[in-house]
């Protein structure tokens, strides 16, 4: 799940830059084992930057490595992603992804905040707030733009990705801008989007295919310091081992119905807040928010999560679930770790659901302190 504006409940998405770059979460990334980089890039050059960005312009080759000799086991091949590729998934990684869509695939660390995600945007929330928008052509200089709206980009090189041009920098911003990278499909809210957000540093990669932008990139902690060399040196080796392909693109499985598909409500008071809230909900600021409503859409394993609270803001999350025996098993798009639920239902379709440590104590508060009504 993302974070939500003044709760510790992650509505997911994302989408995939920071992907999302989004989220709250002051947990350290740091990998159990970084991989051994044999990144040989060519000499570099430095040139003016042609960007809003005032960083130094290095030009490599990201392709001209011995990264992408690895062996079989530790490399993915697409299937639905609407641009097939090959690449060598790093060892801190698991070689399947956490989720492929057409626009859309990602590798989540399973503990921490680390990730690497495959975008091809569908639109854009501009920073400057309004309408979605499509995809900028020139995205580069769209992307650099934020830093009209609290972005800072640092470290930005030149590079192929393939064959094809790319441009890689580093993104941190002052708050957050959500959507600004753009939606893996029509008809998400912005906040379900990826975009630039405090809690994380990204390394982007912007390519150039031709007719679409693709964006790759490794999200980290803010607030991480440790072998973050190591993780970039990583995340260089793992972009120089893509290698597009001209494969058929798989078409999707067909969704299968579940049990508890439909459509349920429940609200959460200032009672309950008090009573099982975290600290942060208990503050005279946030219990004046009470009621919150929410009302969640499961259909085939996939789900829409939808918030309104009595000072007006609102908050939507989208994701896929399973249903394994008594189990629900909720994926947030972009979030790192799925969210795993034991459930009852009553004769009348009313939902119990009982959190399954470890999950968030925001999550659990907003998830399961109620029962919730089947309306449709």
């Amino acid at each position: 799940m993302r974070a939500m504006n003044k709760r510790s409940m992650i509505l997911g998405v994302a989408v995939a830059l920071v992907a999302s770059a989004c989220g709250s979460d002051s947990r350290t990334s740091t990998p159990t084992a970084a991989p051994t980089v044999a990144t040989a890039p060519a000499a570099s050059t430095t040139v003016a930057p042609t960007t809003a960005a005032s960083t130094t312009v290095a030009t490599t080759t990201a392709e001209s490595t011995a990264a992408g000799q690895v062996s079989d086991e530790s490399t993915y091949a697409t299937k639905t992603f609407g641009l097939p590729f090959d690449v060598a998934v790093p060892s801190w990684l698991p070689v399947a992804p956490s989720d492929e869509q057409p626009n859309f695939v990602t590798w989540n660390y399973p503990t921490v905040d680390q990730a690497v995600r495959f975008l091809i945007p569908v639109n854009v929330y501009p920073p400057s707030g309004g309408d979605p928008i499509p995809p900028p052509k020139e995205y580069l200089t769209y992307l650099l733009g934020q830093a009209d709206h609290g972005a800072h980009f640092t470290d930005v090189t030149k590079t192929t990705v393939d064959g094809r041009p790319a441009t890689i920098v580093t993104a941190t911003v002052d708050h957050s801008l959500d959507g600004s990278l753009g939606c893996p499909d029509e008809n998400i809210a912005a906040g379900s989007c990826f975009g630039l957000q405090p809690d994380f540093m990204l390394r982007i990669a912007v390519v150039d295919t031709g007719d679409k932008t693709l964006l790759i990139w490794l999200r980290n902690n803010a607030s991480a310091t440790d072998n973050l060399t190591n993780e970039t040196d990583s995340f260089m080796q793992m972009l120089a081992s893509v290698r597009f392909s001209d494969r058929a693109v798989q078409t999707p499985a067909a969704p299968i119905a579940t049990p508890i598909d439909g459509t349920y409500q429940w609200t959460i008071t200032s009672d309950d807040a008090l009573a099982h809230g975290t600290p942060g909900d208990k503050t005279p600021e946030n219990l004046a928010t009470f009621p919150w409503d929410f009302t969640i859409t499961m259909n085939a394993g996939t789900l829409q999560l939808k918030h309104h609270d009595s000072a007006g803001d609102q908050d939507d999350g989208v994701g896929k679930y399973s249903v394994e025996g008594d189990h629900l098993v909720f994926v947030w798009l972009g979030v790192s770790a799925p969210e795993t639920f034991t459930y009852s239902v009553d004769p009348d379709g009313t939902l119990h659901v009982v959190p399954q440590l470890p999950m968030d104590t925001g999550d659990q508060f907003v998830m399961t302190t109620n029962p919730w009504e089947k309306v449709a």
